[in-house]
């Protein structure tokens, strides 16, 4: 997950650039087909564009990572049913 919170080309090519040193010093890759872009009050316009200069997707908030669900309320039940029920299938 990739987030931008003011909207500049400043910004996605130093969120770029930061990403490519990270491949570089870690020897690991990072998979932009696979990452998503969140802004944080952004247009989805804007969000859109950005999303194709670095080779990603659009997310948005709530979304799941490793199966979770990031951004939802912790309050309610359903936030919590794919938790018990992954550990129940274990």
């Amino acid at each position: 997950m990739l987030l931008i919170e003011t909207k500049s080309w400043a910004n996605v090519r130093a969120l770029r650039a930061l990403l490519m040193l990270f491949e570089t010093m870690s020897g690991l890759k990072v998979n932009f087909h696979k990452s998503i872009l969140v802004g944080v009050n952004i247009a989805d316009s804007w969000l859109c564009v950005a999303a194709t200069a670095l080779h990603c997707k659009v997310g948005k908030v709530p979304f799941l990572y490793l199966g979770l669900l990031i951004g939802g309320d912790p309050r309610r039940l359903s936030f919590w049913e794919p938790v018990l029920t992954r550990i129940q299938n274990r």
